[in-house]
């Protein structure tokens, strides 16, 4: 047997190193407005891999403009 480290996000989500699990933290902070701009007129990527790409890239502008 042998002993792993995970590390488990306030969703309860495991991932196995902590910046994947901060990362996914991070975006938890901001997925209720992305998810409002997503229904929005002003968004351009409903779906498909644009909107995954936009999703991750609002979260990293939002911890760039907060120096996280």
């Amino acid at each position: 047997m042998e002993e792993v480290k995970a590390y488990k996000t306030s969703d309860g989500k495991i991932f196995p190193y902590m910046e994947q699990a901060q990362d996914h933290e991070d975006s938890l902070k901001w997925i209720g407005k992305i998810d409002q701009f997503i229904e929005s007129t002003s968004c351009p990527y409903t779906s498909g891999a644009q909107n995954s790409m936009m999703i991750k890239t609002i979260v990293a502008w939002e911890k760039f403009k907060t120096g996280s």
